[in-house]
């Protein structure tokens, strides 16, 4: 049997990749059953809710709740770290793979995943009753999203479980609409409600597996089981988007859609997806600008009717999902609140308590130096954002470069945005399985890996989470929860590193260009030899 340039024969590597799915398996068990069983803030949990049967089986046969609260942190970390490297030696595994016993064995450990997380409570998060609450909003209370808030319904029965009590809906008509539907099947019944937002989840992740593995056989033919594994065995997805239900993975579905008919040359009808995925979150945006860069440089048509038809489309979509909800500017009141908001473990966060801290060593007062930390990095950092964007979107020749650009764009917003979450690096994740390997595509494994610790509790008896402050998005004030240093610093990290290489690229790529590139099919040559673009 023939060996690879690793030294491994087909058979062995089925083995090693069936292997790892079976310790990816038992990892997930164990935590899900840490959560069940002994740990119940690893999870949502109902107080008048018991959970039992196999899912929880493990958890007790190995003594689980008799372990002391350092030693259920000290195993949670060592699951993170099993789970985080199995999934990588996996891709190495995969790497240049494209046989299709290799593809069913991926989709088997995907689904099998899945199967661990459908059936339990949020885990590491209450979004899911925020998404109910907006819902009935709608359903119930035949009210806007975008302007009641959940404190003024204090009897709701869902209330108690929610944690955002003073925000209205940050989402898109759609995802609201999809949340009424839901609240309305469900009524009071909350283990119902959290079911079916997770299995919403899945269904519209597993489609958006579907549409990567698609159009990584067209632009990066022989990794497609790479981008299956990136995608479907990431364990911050599967804990954090299907174990919490999260509405990304309904983000993403229209996102890659609208890719995959841009593929197949349906350019409005694209544009048209981008626009409902901008109706589901406003961070659609970050991928949909490289498309219409895209589109705008296709000659077929005259430029201005081309912008014509194209605006048109990208403006009214969202526009005709916006209009039943419309209320003036205020409905988007919480958005930007939400745009002040810092999270612990965002890498300006991180630069803001430095800054702050240096400010108060001057004889500032606490709050004003916080305050003044706080506009002095967003500005800082949304300049880095905006100049590395615009240089991403200068760079979009081709369908490839376009894809690239997307990944990038999104992956340089998540390091630059003060306020970030786990889930968040759905997208950039998704947009770069399909480009193969590249800077980008490291970055954000590196990414994935260090956000497992989110979360992670002090070895004491209260089990509560280390903090750092944040600043409320609805009033302002310093408050916590939130990650730690320990995920800000290697976040930083990797955007330094990932910097360098963009500027290393953009050199390099200039350089070909003054050497005599005059096309544009030079160009676009240029861009994919760069090693930013490197497969």
């Amino acid at each position: 049997m023939a060996q690879t340039d690793d030294g491994l024969t087909k058979r062995q590597r089925i083995v090693l990749l069936i292997f790892a799915g079976a310790v990816m398996f038992v990892a997930y068990w164990m935590v899900v059953s840490l959560a069940l069983v002994a740990w119940p803030r690893l999870v949502y949990s109902i107080a008048t809710i018991r959970y039992s049967g196999p899912i929880a089986w493990l958890g007790r046969h190995l003594g689980f709740a008799q372990l002391r609260p350092g030693g259920r942190g000290a195993l949670f970390l060592l699951l993170m770290v099993i789970l985080g490297g199995t999934y990588l030696a996996v891709i190495y595994l995969v790497r240049k793979e494209n046989r299709r016993v290799f593809t069913w064995i991926i989709l088997g450990g995907f689904a099998a995943f899945t199967l661990l997380f459908i059936f339990i409570p949020t885990f590491q998060s209450r979004d899911i009753f925020s998404y109910t609450f907006y819902g009935r909003t709608i359903s119930v209370y035949h009210k806007n999203p975008y302007i009641l808030v959940p404190q003024n319904r204090p009897l709701d029965f869902y209330y108690p479980m929610i944690g955002w009590k003073n925000n209205a809906s940050v989402y898109g008509p759609v995802f609201n609409i999809a949340s009424a539907i839901i609240a309305k099947v469900v009524g009071a019944r909350a283990v119902l409600d959290m079911f079916l937002f997770k299995l919403t989840a899945f269904i519209f992740y597993a489609a958006t597996v579907w549409i990567v593995f698609s159009l990584t056989r067209k632009v990066s033919p022989g990794r497609e089981n790479m981008a299956l594994a990136l995608t479907a065995w990431n364990p911050l997805v599967m804990m954090h988007v299907i174990g919490a239900g999260h509405n990304d993975a309904m983000l993403v579905f229209f996102i890659m859609l609208g890719f995959l008919l841009y593929r197949k040359d349906y350019k409005l009808l694209a544009i048209a997806a981008m626009g409902v995925a901008i109706a589901v979150k406003i961070t659609a945006v970050l991928a949909f600008a490289p498309m219409f860069i895209l589109y705008m440089r296709d000659r077929r048509e005259s430029f201005f009717k081309r912008f014509a038809k194209g605006a048109a489309v990208a403006i009214a979509v969202p526009a005709v999902l916006y209009a039943p909800f419309w209320a003036g500017p205020k409905i988007f009141d919480t958005t930007r609140e939400m745009a002040k908001a810092y999270s612990g473990s965002s890498v300006p966060t991180l630069f803001r308590n430095i800054f702050s801290q240096l400010l108060g060593s001057m004889g500032i007062s606490s709050a004003r130096a916080l305050n003044l930390a706080s506009a002095v990095i967003w500005l800082v950092f949304t300049g880095i954002f905006v100049v590395v964007t615009i240089i991403l979107l200068y760079k979009v020749r081709d369908y490839r470069t376009m894809m690239m650009g997307a990944a990038a764009i999104s992956f340089i917003w998540f390091l630059t945005t003060p306020y970030i979450l786990p889930w968040y690096l759905t997208l950039p994740l998704v947009l770069t399985a399909v480009d193969g390997w590249n800077a980008t595509t490291g970055g954000v494994l590196a990414a994935s890996s260090v956000f497992l610790l989110y979360r992670i509790p002090l070895a004491t008896s209260t089990t509560r989470p280390l903090t750092l402050p944040i600043r409320s998005a609805s009033s302002g004030r310093v408050t916590g929860p939130s990650s730690l240093l320990y995920v800000g610093i290697p976040f930083a990290v990797i955007l330094a590193v990932w910097l360098v290489i963009q500027t290393s690229a953009w050199r390099f790529l200039n350089g070909r260009w003054s050497g005599g590139s005059e096309s544009g099919t030079e160009v676009g040559r240029a861009s994919v030899a760069s090693p930013m673009w490197h497969r």
